[in-house]
């Protein structure tokens, strides 16, 4: 099976990198195929315009989604499962990945199984906003953190990132979805370098168990 990733890290040299790579290794060993994305070296575009805003604030079917966008949307539906890598920046996912979700979750897409009750667009066209994405058999998002991963529970931030990921962002675009943080990564942190080898080895489980997890 088919697992897209979206990655997002402005450094090749950098431990979230090493998890990727590990995260691959591990879906190869159970056979699967990683199509890998690379948002800051493919050049993708996470300004949203005004014409893709009107777009969706009007439900507006008749607009079509820029190119860039539907060539993310049909990578998607040609895979199987989803997966984001990415460093967690100031608890949450950085601009540039939060940029492609404002601009690939389009009406039509990733939500609207109808226009709004009462609008023109439901009189006009019933039809246009049904979801066209699939129903992934699993998504998952891979965070480096730089806090403890004991902080960021304590501090209520694991949870309230469950709620926008999981709840909000995957919600039911996939049969199963969860998010690993590979928290304690601080370069001011002794505990980095002890923790890496750990890190690394639950990226490549992540990756060999993907459908396997529930």
């Amino acid at each position: 099976m088919t697992v897209r990733i979206i990655y997002c890290h402005p450094s090749d040299d950098s431990l979230t990198r090493e998890l990727l790579d590990s995260f691959i290794e591990g879906l190869a060993e159970a056979g699967h195929e990683a199509d890998v994305c690379d948002l800051y070296r493919s050049g993708f575009n996470p300004l949203l315009s005004e014409a893709e805003y009107r777009r969706e604030a009007w439900y507006d079917g008749s607009l079509s989604v820029p190119p860039d966008v539907a060539l993310q949307q049909e990578a998607i539906n040609r895979s199987d499962g989803l997966a984001f890598v990415f460093p967690l920046f100031w608890t949450d996912v950085p601009a540039l990945l939060k940029g492609w979700f404002d601009r690939v979750w389009t009406w039509g897409f990733a939500y609207g199984s109808s226009p709004l009750p009462g609008t023109k667009q439901s009189a006009a066209q019933p039809n246009a906003g049904r979801r066209g994405m699939k129903t992934l058999k699993r998504a998952l998002y891979l965070c480096s953190a730089g806090n403890p991963l004991s902080v960021l529970e304590e501090t209520g931030k694991t949870e309230a990132l469950g709620k926008i990921w999981l709840d909000d962002r995957i919600n039911d675009r996939a049969e199963t979805s969860g998010f690993i943080v590979f928290g304690g990564t601080s370069r001011e942190l002794e505990s980095r370098e002890s923790l890496r080898d750990a890190h690394l080895e639950q990226a490549r489980k992540a990756g060999r168990e993907f459908f396997q997890a529930q």
